[in-house]
């Protein structure tokens, strides 16, 4: 509506004899759109009246002198008297100096309600502090994606095609055996008796270890109110707890992972390959993960399945220790005038790719107590993710192989999965995680590392 921005407003009279804005009763209200046009093609020299509503929003002592600005203004405009721009201008700046006033005056305020007890200090310092990263339009297989539901469906389908097995041949009779031994184990009849049961004093040491900035998942419970829990409610998460360790059960409602995406630098920001996903499960989930955690590094301890060459998610273990093994390792060789030579490995996809039979199968040869291999069967199985763009989801998209990125149990079974590395009293082998060297040392040290690298080859097919 042309009457809704002042220096469009004519003075010309109405119908009924007035002006269109003619008083103060006329600034404080809102112009809106007329039952009937106001124009008539008939007559133009008339303007028709005009349907206001009173706006009782507008509450700035510093909009009270626009009335007589607009006034002025206008009336400059059709009379051009200098008197009246003067006067004009006077206003304006009048005008503009209360508003200026008025957000320094906001400003300052909002400043000094900022405190270090909440995170107020923290929001307003990550507000103004970290980048914000505009997503491009997203190349699909069916052209770009311009819309947020557009792109949060490619990146899904990009994930979807992450989170499937290897499509490199196997030994089809050995992958056979697997599933077959899997199934046998599903189908028999389990009895355990030495299940671990949780208790209120465990879920509390494990409440007040939690970070209370971490995001909320799918099911919107921040950490800050986990942390904040009063006795009794305590209680009620620790009987549902040990109900879902009696019956060997993991809850659908905590597989249900939202996934945020973050470009890599200095990538193409088109694909979606080139962004980092970061998984938001279930607070309350995580709590639960955290008592299962507990019991399997209990057992695979006992059972001394986690070899001691691996440094990656351990205790008092970390990346400069295992680097100063091998450092240790070549500055030996030196000392005896020895060659030392290796092979470094880096797993493509090693967590998004892992075998669900094949783990659950070293968990079942490893000895390790039913019920938690039931329960990591169920943590595994139909697994289900959304990818969300500020506040728009995409489809469901199904995780079919590999370990839920964001999980606390995830390293721990992936050391499991690659616990039985060939080895071989001529190599040194080196782990971090899924980062793999294979050192050699002496006269013959390339035939040794060749060696290492062909028992990974007939181990891994």
């Amino acid at each position: 509506m042309r009457c809704k921005f002042l220096r469009f407003v004519v003075l010309r009279k109405t119908d009924t004899g007035n002006l269109a804005v003619a008083s103060r009763e006329d600034f404080e209200t809102e112009w809106r759109r007329p039952g009937i046009p106001t124009t008539s093609p008939h007559r133009s020299n008339s303007l028709c009246g005009l349907d206001k509503t009173r706006l009782f929003s507008v509450k700035l002592s510093c909009f009270l002198p626009l009335e007589g600005a607009a006034m002025v203004y206008k009336i400059s405009f059709v009379l051009g008297g200098l008197k009246f721009k003067r006067k004009s201008t006077q206003l304006t700046n009048e005008i503009k100096a209360d508003i200026n006033q008025y957000d320094q005056d906001s400003w300052t305020e909002w400043l000094l309600s900022l405190n270090q007890e909440d995170l107020s200090i923290y929001n307003a310092t990550r507000k103004y502090s970290r980048k914000f990263h505009k997503i491009p339009p997203i190349l699909d297989t069916d052209g770009l994606k311009y819309t947020p539901l557009g792109k949060a469906n490619a990146f899904k389908y990009s994930l979807e095609n992450s989170f499937q097995t290897n499509p490199e041949p196997y030994d089809n009779r050995h992958i056979s055996e697997v599933n077959r031994a899997v199934q046998h184990f599903l189908n028999s009849t389990r009895n355990d008796n030495n299940i671990k049961l949780t208790s209120p004093l465990e879920i509390q040491a494990i409440i007040k270890k939690i970070n209370p900035k971490k995001a909320t998942g799918p099911d919107g419970i921040p950490n800050k109110a986990l942390k904040m829990i009063p006795p009794n409610l305590l209680t009620c998460i620790t009987k549902v707890f040990n109900k879902c360790l009696l019956h060997h059960y993991f809850p659908p409602s905590w597989k249900i992972a939202h996934v945020l995406m973050f470009p890599k630098p200095g990538q193409n920001h088109k694909l979606p390959g080139n962004y980092r996903p970061i998984s938001l499960l279930s607070n309350l989930g995580k709590i639960y993960e955290k008592v299962i955690l507990a019991r399997l590094k209990e057992h695979c301890s006992d059972l001394q399945i986690i070899p001691d060459e691996q440094y990656g998610f351990r205790p008092n273990h970390g990346c400069v220790h295992q680097l100063l093994r091998v450092t240790n390792l070549i500055t030996h060789g030196f000392n005896n005038k020895l060659y030392t030579g290796g092979v470094f490995l880096d797993v493509r996809k090693a967590f998004d790719r892992m075998w669900h039979n094949g783990l659950i199968y070293k968990l079942i040869a490893n000895k390790l107590p039913h019920y938690l291999i039931d329960i990591i069967i169920l943590f595994l199985l139909n697994r289900t993710f959304k990818v969300k763009l500020n506040s728009t989801l995409s489809e469901t998209g199904h995780i079919k192989a590999g370990t839920p990125q964001g999980s606390i149990l995830s390293p721990l079974l992936y050391t499991v999965y690659t616990a039985d590395f060939p080895v071989n009293n001529h190599i040194t082998n080196c782990f971090f995680a899924d980062d793999t060297a294979i050192l050699a040392q002496g006269l013959c040290f390339v035939r040794y590392v060749l060696l290492g690298v062909t028992l990974l080859i007939r181990c891994s097919q």
